[in-house]
């Protein structure tokens, strides 16, 4: 708290109790009291003393009373049973009209634990957070830590009691049997094609727990077999008994605990953890199922693609090919344009050779475009047509209204092919109503698949060739969700993605993200800005020198001469060699250590177990030694059996298991981010907005996994992790996602859930993560999207209406020939709210909700209306961009930090030359959490040894603006990575002390 927060805290009321006491240090204990009990909403705790010191300097500041010994004071005020303390406590509950609580309100706090808290299965923090929040809500004084822990404690037991209890009731007998089934040790080899058919596959859960899935027939129908062994396990709809997350948090704890020790729980408690396993791990196969399904269609098309360029490259070598006899035909006729074709062709090129080249493309002119398809049909049916209907079977498919005939045709086709088994290229005479079979078939299908017939009534058709036209639909409308899957998570029904209290509720959504109600206020203010940056760049352009508008036919109309290089900081090198001079040789895994010293990140990581009997000392440092041997990809083996102290390999595996999930990396992060936001010194590091930039970077991993991707861009197989990094050099967020996948959405997931204190109002990011979508949704949730657009010059502005279209005479070049739409955004304006409260309260994965609002699903009207709003938003943007070189200079100088930020990274993740060894997408998503983990260590100790060293004058005094400019804690050269790694949890890093002993050297 501030010093000239001070006076706010203090009531006119709670001043005049004040000037009542007659003893001055009184009146210091009172006030101070009542500015904590407000602050904190409790009474201080032992605990509490250094903010209780800063609290009573304050009170004594504010009242001009002088304090000499301020220990005293923290004394009575920590005083529990001192009659005058207790009287003090019992007034400032009488102030804010609170009262102590009584055996019911107890029993009342208990039961609202066990139905608003704990069903969302918060950390330890969060509870006692939500818990502090409660009793101020209903004026309680809060119980002591100790005693508040007591009743959580008692809550959370009988939750879960409660919680297992009806889930063990909602389970039948045999439902309970196939679950004990499932701890047995025995399990076939289903690899095996001598396995006869007869024999039943015995599931086990060690074979539940493997995520190993690749695009081959072997891994497809290994995950067939469990998948449909999976589906006898009968578990009713328990999801309403809690958040997704509290699922989530007992499946986690079934992946770390062994069958043996499953065994060992009670059988109401057992049979809950493994009835939820099973319900979260069939929705986790259901969505890998309908990955292979699409991969695979989407494999067969390529390479069908693939096939065809490459035969029409041989073709163009050949000289007596079809492209050689075209390129003939077009040179002789381009060289006798009024030459006789009998006279100047035909000796060369003969009428029947014209002939078969016009028989062999075709006539109707899409001679490409039929090859693929004779192609991919070829590759379906002879290859892969088995195995993509092993996959449909096992799918359960519904769909929209619209695509209602497309779901019947694939069920009829499903029919149909188990009446025929394995045959291919059956021919089957079905009646079909002729409009309806147009419906279901694409036009540039038609040709392949009906066949000719005389037959008045009936339509002959290749029944292959239907498949693969309805498939080649389906992997279209499946990722946008017009057709989606039962049982699935990632493509489920579409509505179940929106919070489903939003119709109750809508006004609490509406505030959550702060946007109007009435969709006329948004559209007048929407349209007020983009009229007024128009009309601002419209005055402005034809004096801005750096800028010029107009048609250039394929170059666009935007012309913007690129900015100079900037000034280079003159002191900053010197700076750095100081720093490396006063605190030499640092080692990367002491720097980690100390930053747990000072920031106790390792109390982010709960035990996924019931219990854990670690101590704490023992538990940090495995943790330490787990997270940089991840981190820094070497492993876990080389960080065990080193010096005296060193740790088992077995133990550092259970403290992986057991401690280091995704979820608790990813809070450890979220405290070193607002730790270095907490200490950063604004003089030093700037004031003002929060601005990041956000890009990706690929890694090689390895590949026998449905996450590794080719980069059509980087080449090579690999995942990308996509990054958020302020101007200064900190990772405040990032995100696993393969290489295909939208950046967009991992932009915005960013933005909204990176769980940190800061509040991020500006992004920059180049052209992949931003689109016409990407600016509706920063509209929306009100943050600037500052992209770098590659093709700048070829960007239209879009203007209000028709009317003010006239009045830009400056931009005319430059406009776009339709004007915004707003009808369109007022009629779906409160579906576009619903849309958008489901990404914010992540009822829905960003990229999922992406997918489904893409150019893939023009039909959807929430997609076209949300268009609408890019429009205007990016013209806005691009108004600014184009009139200001400054904001040109500071979203280049952003995402130049990025660029800087991977290098770094390369530094820490130097183990197996930087490529993650394994096939668990779970475990390499872990070693990149780990990894950003140990980047955001190295920026909080060089943020403190920078400040620390700028508290000598002498820098000041030299630094320049592009020193501060370019200062940065993404610096290295005093760290040292390697060498032994071995970790003495009793020394420190000595840093505040280095003035003084520069003065005595």
């Amino acid at each position: 708290m501030k010093d000239k927060e001070a006076p706010s805290l203090l009531s006119p009321e709670a001043l005049r109790i004040i000037q009542a006491k007659f003893d001055r240090k009184y009146q210091v204990v009172w006030g101070a009291l009542c500015v904590f009990f407000q602050e904190h909403k409790r009474f201080p705790e032992n605990d509490d003393i250094p903010q209780l010191i800063i609290e009573i300097r304050h009170v004594s500041a504010f009242l001009n009373i002088e304090i000499y010994d301020n220990q005293t004071l923290v004394k009575k005020c920590l005083t529990k049973n001192h009659r005058t303390i207790r009287l003090f406590k019992a007034e400032i509950r009488a102030l804010f009209g609170f009262r102590l609580g009584t055996a019911a309100d107890q029993h009342t706090f208990i039961n609202h634990c066990k139905q608003a808290i704990f069903p969302n299965a918060p950390k330890w923090d969060e509870a006692i957070a939500s818990a502090y929040d409660y009793l101020f809500e209903q004026k309680l004084e809060p119980y002591s830590e100790k005693q508040l822990k007591r009743l959580l404690a008692t809550a959370h037991k009988q939750f879960e009691d409660e919680f297992f209890t009806k889930i063990e009731q909602s389970l039948k007998p045999e439902t309970k049997m196939a679950l004990d089934a499932l701890l047995t040790e025995i399990q076939l080899d289903i690899s095996s094609s001598e396995q006869s058919s007869a024999s039943p596959y015995q599931l086990t859960l060690t074979a539940l727990k493997s995520e190993q899935v690749e695009l081959k027939i072997n891994s497809i129908l290994d995950e067939i077999q469990k998948y449909q062994a999976l589906s006898t396990i009968i578990i009713p709809n328990i999801e309403h008994l809690g958040s997704r997350r509290l699922f989530e948090k007992y499946y986690n704890r079934v992946l770390a605990e062994r069958p043996s020790r499953l065994k060992e729980h009670k059988p109401i408690i057992r049979y809950s953890y493994l009835a939820i396993f099973c319900l979260i791990k069939k929705q986790h196969m259901t969505d890998t199922l309908t990955d292979l399904l699409l991969q695979l269609i989407k494999r067969i098309l390529t390479k069908a693609e693939r096939s065809v360029d490459k035969a029409l490259a041989l073709d163009n070598k050949r000289t007596k090919g079809k492209m050689g006899t075209l390129l003939a035909l077009a040179k002789k006729s381009v060289d006798n344009p009024d030459g006789i074709i009998k006279n100047t062709i035909y000796p060369d090129i003969t009428q029947e050779r014209l002939l078969e080249i016009i028989s062999d493309l075709g006539e109707d002119g899409q001679w490409y475009r039929n090859q693929v398809k004779t192609k991919a049909l070829s590759l379906y049916t002879h290859n892969n047509r088995r195995i993509v209907w092993k996959l449909m079977n096992v799918l359960d498919f519904e769909a929209s209204s619209a695509l209602s005939s497309l779901l019947k045709a694939i069920q009829f086709m499903a029919q149909l092919n188990k009446e025929n088994g394995d045959k291919v290229n059956v021919f089957k005479e079905c009646f079909f109503d002729p409009i309806l079979f147009k419906k279901i078939v694409p036009t540039h299908w038609l040709p392949f698949v009906s066949l000719k017939t005389d037959h008045p009534t009936k339509v002959r058709i290749n029944g292959c060739a239907l498949e693969l036209a309805l498939f080649e639909q389906l992997k279209t409308e499946l990722p946008v969700k017009n057709i989606w899957i039962k049982h699935a998570f990632r493509y489920r029904n579409p509505e179940e993605d929106m919070p489903p209290d939003f119709d109750k509720n809508q006004d609490y959504y509406f505030d959550l993200l702060g946007l109007p109600k009435d969709a006329d206020v948004f559209i007048d203010d929407l349209k007020r800005r983009l009229d007024y940056n128009l009309n601002d760049l419209n005055a402005s352009i034809l004096t801005n020198p750096k800028v010029i508008l107009k048609k250039r036919g394929k170059k666009g109309s935007i012309k913007i001469t690129p900015f100079k290089p900037q000034s280079e900081p003159q002191n900053l090198e010197e700076f750095k060699q100081a720093i490396a001079k006063l605190w030499p040789n640092l080692q990367l895994i002491d720097i980690v250590k100390e930053t747990n010293f000072r920031v106790g990140f390792t109390k982010c990581f709960e035990s996924v177990a019931t219990r854990e009997a670690l101590s704490e000392d023992v538990l940090r440092k495995r943790l330490l030694l787990c997270a940089f041997g991840l981190g820094s990809n070497i492993g876990l083996k080389r960080m065990s059996g080193i010096g005296e102290s060193a740790e088992n390999y077995d133990d550092l595996r259970y403290v992986k298991r057991c401690f280091m999930t995704c979820q608790n990396v990813r809070f450890a992060i979220q405290e070193v981010v607002n730790a270095i936001h907490a200490i950063r010194d604004p003089n030093i590091w700037g004031h003002g907005s929060f601005s990041c930039a956000a890009d990706s970077k690929k890694m090689s991993v390895w590949d026998q996994n449905l996450l590794v991707e080719w980069h059509a861009r980087y080449g090579g197989r690999g995942v990308m992790i996509y990054w958020h990094v302020d101007k200064k050099g900190l990772c405040v967020h990032s995100k696993l996602k393969t290489c295909s996948s939208s950046e967009v959405s991992a932009m915005i997931h960013g933005v909204l859930h990176h769980d940190t204190d800061v509040d991020i109002n500006e992004i920059s990011a180049d052209t992949h993560g931003q689109s016409t979508i990407g600016f509706a949704f920063s509209e929306l949730f009100r943050f600037d999207l500052l992209p770098r657009i590659k093709n700048i010059n070829k960007q239209k502005l879009y203007c209000s209406s028709k009317a003010t279209k006239k009045e830009y005479i400056n931009l005319t070049d430059a406009l776009a020939a339709d004007v915004i739409d707003w009808k369109l955004i007022r009629l779906h304006y409160r579906e576009i709210v619903r849309h958008a409260a489901a990404l914010k309260v992540r009822s829905v994965e960003s990229e999922v909700l992406l997918k489904r609002l893409s150019s893939d699903n023009k039909s959807n009207p929430i997609y076209l209306a949300l268009l609408e709003i890019g429009k205007a938003s990016r013209t806005i943007f691009l108004c600014n961009y184009i009139s200001y070189e400054e904001l040109r200079i500071d979203i280049n100088e952003t995402l130049n930090v990025v660029e800087r930020v991977n290098g770094i990274m390369e530094y820490i993740f130097y183990g197996r030359l930087g490529e993650i060894s394994t096939n668990l997408t779970h475990d390499q998503e872990l070693s990149l959490l780990c990894l950003h983990l140990l980047q955001v260590c190295m920026v909080y100790m060089n943020t403190i040894l920078i400040q620390t060293a700028l508290s000598d004058p002498k820098w000041a005094s030299i630094f320049t603006p592009e020193d501060w400019r370019a200062l940065s804690p993404l610096f290295h050269a005093h760290i040292n990575p390697y060498g032994a790694l071995s970790i003495d949890m009793s020394t420190r890093i000595m840093i505040e002390n280095y003035l003084y002993q520069e003065t005595i050297a």
